[in-house]
């Protein structure tokens, strides 16, 4: 049976040596019932267990805000410092971070999704395509044209056209799913006789 009294000031102890302030009364009970669902009397790894959930769900929630100004200033310039402060880490950090939890740079998915909302925005109005262009952060009509048929695969002319399917390439969400490895006791069945 694990006392949690004892939990608690095991607890309290490690935050005091590695620095940390004293949260609720509820993490304490929390982390003795971690305790108790691991069948582990060592405190210190049910604490890391903890913590380490509380790091990637905080940075879940970093990269989801991040996400959320880079959807909101779309049709402006978007400052890579900015979305990374936003995700409190480097820009050169949020960059790598970025494509390896999502297998595209951040530059192609700010990219794909300018041209998906400009897209949607060419075949639900009837704005020009050089106003279409320079609204979505593009040089010149020919350079829109071009990005345009390489990720959709017809010129924006052409995709107004009743019937015509184009890619979509939706916001990304990050999600994740904590996996506890749990111990099943495993019965061997002895074959009889033969």
């Amino acid at each position: 049976m694990i006392d949690i009294k004892n939990v608690g000031n095991q607890i309290l102890m490690l935050r005091k040596r590695n620095g940390f302030t004293q949260d609720e009364l509820a993490e304490k009970y929390y982390i003795a019932k971690l305790c108790k669902k691991s069948n582990s009397s060592n405190i210190l790894v049910c604490y890391t267990i903890h913590r380490k959930e509380e790091i990637i769900m905080d940075l879940l929630r970093r990269m989801s805000q991040a996400l959320d100004y880079i959807e909101e200033n779309l049709t402006y310039e978007i400052d890579y410092e900015t979305v990374a402060q936003k995700a409190c880490c480097s820009s050169y950090n949020f960059q790598r971070m970025f494509s390896f939890m999502s297998d595209v740079t951040l530059a192609e998915y700010i990219r794909r999704r300018r041209l998906t909302q400009a897209a949607l925005e060419l075949q639900n109005s009837d704005i020009a395509i050089v106003d279409l262009a320079v609204k979505y952060g593009y040089e010149s009509s020919a350079a829109f044209s071009r990005a345009f048929a390489l990720l959709h695969g017809v010129k924006p002319s052409s995709a107004r056209k009743e019937g015509v399917a184009l890619q979509a390439y939706p916001k990304i969400s990050f999600q994740i799913s904590i996996l506890r490895r749990e111990t099943y006791g495993v019965s061997h069945r002895k074959q009889t006789g033969v």
